[in-house]
């Protein structure tokens, strides 16, 4: 069964699983928002049948991340709108127009949840880099807006969004674009001069 952990407490994480129940189990290394698989033979205490310390441990964290925070729209046409919590990690993606809701049949929204927001922005723009929509984009630009509850966590988005759009290439192809645009400007223009001087001569 597959669990996310929500929250670290020294030698003990508590995770989330699939069925909805909230586990503690020893801590290996793992990071909050990581996926993990809770094996059947795996000797892990149930929190709702386990002590109150342990209730007043875990409760409150996993509250804290199952409750959206920050939300993070992404217009290229198709748009989607992200719901994260306050670890940047996804809550819900959600379609807001009639394309979106169509690419969303391709796109398996199930393996973006709990993703870190960066990671899950580049997974959908590959996605539509594959299905052929960003072939415009590369003049029309892609849009990603973050707003939070905080103005300093809609900062730290908003940046972090900028570098995960540019490691899919949008912003350099555009910059070739416009580069190569200005290279055959340059080429026209000596042109123009060539031609000038000849008939001057």
């Amino acid at each position: 069964m597959k669990a996310v952990v929500v929250e670290i407490k020294d030698k003990f994480v508590a995770v989330l699983s699939d069925d909805g129940c909230i586990s503690k189990i020893k801590n290996k290394n793992y990071i909050i928002g990581q996926e993990i698989i809770l094996k059947n033979n795996l000797k892990y205490i149930k929190i709702a049948a386990s002590s109150a310390a342990c209730l007043i441990l875990f409760i409150t964290p996993v509250w804290a991340y199952l409750t959206p925070y920050s939300y993070v729209s992404l217009d290229i046409n198709p748009s989607f709108e992200f719901s994260i919590n306050r670890f940047d990690r996804v809550l819900q993606v959600n379609a807001i127009n009639d394309d979106g809701r169509d690419t969303v049949e391709h796109i398996d929204i199930s393996k973006l949840k709990n993703k870190e927001i960066g990671e899950a922005v580049k997974n959908v723009l590959t996605e539509l880099k594959g299905q052929g929509y960003l072939n415009n984009a590369k003049e029309d630009g892609v849009v990603v807006a973050a707003s939070s509850k905080s103005q300093e966590k809609t900062d730290k988005l908003t940046s972090a969004l900028k570098l995960a759009v540019e490691e899919i290439n949008i912003k350099s192809d555009k910059d070739d674009s416009y580069n190569n645009k200005k290279d055959k400007t340059n080429e026209r223009n000596k042109e123009d001069k060539s031609n000038s001087k000849e008939k001057r001569d």
